[in-house]
């Protein structure tokens, strides 16, 4: 728990910071492999229009639960270290941190492909829903250094 909260506290200055993310962290494209994480932590924030932020709390709820109710060992594992928050302060847009803490090697977190394989029928919706929302999405892969 208290490894989890110093990562968001991490994210979170950087993303209030005038260089933070925006000037070190890659900008990722949905169906991109940059949605895979070596190193032991990974953070995925994603920058959601202020009008559109229930469409994409339903989204990640979607994924929440296909991953929760998937029979794959994988998806249970990303299941227990993933975890989503959502930035306090008040920014030109909504800043969503979703952190995988352990990251389940060679697992793919990239939600429309998990919406693809939980959700196949309402995966294009939810895309589209997913795609009128955010800004953009920042990746960090994180190794721990203490």
């Amino acid at each position: 728990m208290q490894r989890a909260c110093a990562l968001v506290a991490l994210v979170a200055i950087l993303c209030m910071s005038p260089v933070g993310l925006r000037a070190q962290a890659p900008v990722v494209e949905a169906g991109s492999p940059d949605y895979r994480f070596g190193g032991a932590s990974g953070v995925l924030v994603f920058h959601v229009r202020r009008d559109q932020i229930a469409a994409f709390e339903l989204v990640m709820a979607r994924v929440a639960q296909g991953l929760r109710a998937s029979t794959s060992e994988a998806r249970q594992r990303q299941a227990e270290g993933w975890k989503l928050f959502r930035a306090r302060d008040t920014t030109d847009s909504a800043v969503y941190v979703m952190v995988f803490d352990p990251v389940t090697p060679e697992a793919d977190y990239d939600p429309v492909k998990m919406l693809t394989e939980f959700v196949p029928a309402e995966a294009r919706t939810l895309y589209e829903q997913l795609r009128a929302s955010v800004v953009r999405v920042e990746r960090l892969d994180l190794e721990r250094v203490q």
